[in-house]
């Protein structure tokens, strides 16, 4: 496989709310970035025709990236299947009717619980986008969501290492890449960043040269084989703590 099947592009770090459960925006620890519409277009151009999809969000709240629908019809243009992850707070009839326009494809709505209220007939006038809700209260969603999927907070602040071996197998390394605002290319898109996520920087490193190299590789082979548990950013990682609890 000479590409992910997908790409995570961290179009904008910056977010709208100061979640305290968040381990980017919780203390103002994340520095303000938005990517270089010129550096995403480089991205689509070369994931073209090769990569079948991609979630323009990472620490940031996408909907505050100023050429977003422009964005979402550029990687529509180019074949792929165009998704956010959004609190859903700055959604407006117009904000509405541009995502439509652009063609986006899912919007995977976050419930965290705040004192905002969403307008529901704002998400349900997204009709020609599929709208699914993340949420622990899925009951809260009936009749604007079919599928609600299952919100699970993690312990993103307690970077211990975990030297266990472990049974988990993280399908992220065989599915996914993840660039960020400034272009650094990671090797996992879960959870929280650190420095040792870092792969190179886009475009000095192709997405192609990121996807088969030597540490992606190794990546891959720790995890077919179970041992998760020599990787140190995977012995940090609260998803495979949890896994065993």
């Amino acid at each position: 496989m000479s590409y992910p099947d997908h790409l995570d592009i961290e179009l904008t770090t910056r977010c709208n709310l100061s979640c305290t459960f968040c381990p980017f925006h919780s203390n103002g620890q994340t520095e303000p970035l938005d990517m270089p519409f010129s550096l995403y277009t480089k991205l689509i151009d070369e994931i073209e025709g090769k990569v079948s999809s991609v979630k323009l969000n990472y620490r940031g709240e996408p909907l505050l990236y100023n050429e977003l629908t422009s964005a979402i019809a550029y990687a529509k243009d180019a074949g792929l299947r165009v998704m956010i992850n959004s609190n859903g707070i700055l959604l407006d009839e117009r904000t509405v009717l541009a995502l439509q326009e652009a063609g986006l494809d899912l919007f995977l709505l976050s419930d965290y619980g705040h004192d905002i209220q969403l307008d529901n007939g704002l998400l349900l006038s997204l009709t020609d986008i599929e709208l699914k809700v993340k949420t622990d209260s899925p009951e809260h969603w009936e009749g604007i969501t079919d599928e609600p999927v299952p919100f699970t907070l993690f312990d993103y602040g307690d970077l211990k290492e975990d030297f266990t071996k472990s049974s988990f197998k993280c399908s992220i390394p065989f599915e996914r890449l993840l660039v960020l605002a400034d272009g650094t290319i990671s090797k996992c898109s879960c959870g929280y960043w650190h420095p040792i996520k870092k792969l190179g920087n886009f475009p000095s490193m192709s997405i192609r040269g990121a996807w088969n190299h030597v540490e992606m590789k190794f990546l891959r082979t720790c995890h077919e084989h179970g041992d998760s548990h020599l990787l140190r950013m995977c012995r940090m990682c609260a998803v495979r703590r949890g896994h065993d609890e």
